[in-house]
């Protein structure tokens, strides 16, 4: 019995638990869903579209596609923020910070 509460899913959740490979065996495959939850539980209910979502307690971590695939929910890289380029007009200041203003000489 492990030390923690198991998260707990809807009753419209089929539930499984990740196996030693990251694996959950689904309508008689095995579909590799985290190595990173081995040993967790998962929720899994159907979407309107016939997908269905994966779940570890509140996070939606993924879908299971019509032919047993599936996808995690990433952000795609390109789509990544990038940092806010300075303003062309920005300038720094002159003053530079003070580095200790406590007498090492006491």
């Amino acid at each position: 019995m492990p030390d923690w509460i198991e998260p707990c899913y809807d009753e419209n959740h089929e539930v499984r638990r990740i196996n030693s490979n990251g694996e959950i065996k689904w309508l008689g495959a095995r579909i590799f869903i985290s190595s990173a939850l081995i040993g967790e539980l998962v929720g899994i209910a159907e979407l309107e579209s016939g997908d269905h979502v994966v779940r570890f307690c509140d996070l939606d971590i993924g879908l299971i596609d019509a032919k047993g695939r599936f996808s995690r929910f990433a952000a795609r890289r390109d789509a990544l923020r990038k940092p806010a380029e300075p303003a062309a007009t920005s300038k720094l200041s002159g003053i530079l910070p003070v580095q200790s203003v406590y007498n090492h000489a006491g």
